[in-house]
């Protein structure tokens, strides 16, 4: 008779701590509105709606984990890549979608964690 296997390990949910607040920018873009969709929101198209930024274009304030991540916009309900960023891969529907790799922040140091130099004496 077999052991029944172990359940799984729960997965631990991402740290907040360890996120980036990345801003999207299109610019200038004669539409009514646009969106932005990627990996990062299940590519939906009207969950996160752009903002007219002061002097023309469109921006969006987005929290995301480090990691590799495509997005597009949608103006007017058109599918975009970011004219803006050269970093592209191709899509399964024969568009191209544009890419941004995240870096964790910087991990802060407590000042105990610091080398400490050590003290310089004169000799007499």
């Amino acid at each position: 008779m077999s052991t029944p296997a172990a359940d799984p390990p729960p997965v631990p949910s991402p740290d907040p701590t360890r996120t980036v607040v990345v801003r999207f920018r299109l610019p200038y873009l004669p539409a009514s509105e646009v969106f932005l969709a990627g990996s990062f929101n299940g590519w939906h198209p009207q969950m996160f709606p752009m903002i007219e930024a002061e002097g023309g274009g469109w921006i969006k304030d987005v929290t995301l984990s480090p990691g590799t991540h495509e997005y597009r916009f949608v103006a007017d309900g058109a599918w975009m890549a970011d004219p803006g960023n050269p970093r592209i891969v191709p899509n399964p529907f024969g568009g191209l979608n544009s890419v941004v790799e995240v870096l964790p922040p910087p991990v802060a140091r407590t000042p105990s964690s610091r080398p400490r130099k050590p003290k310089r004496t004169l000799a007499p």
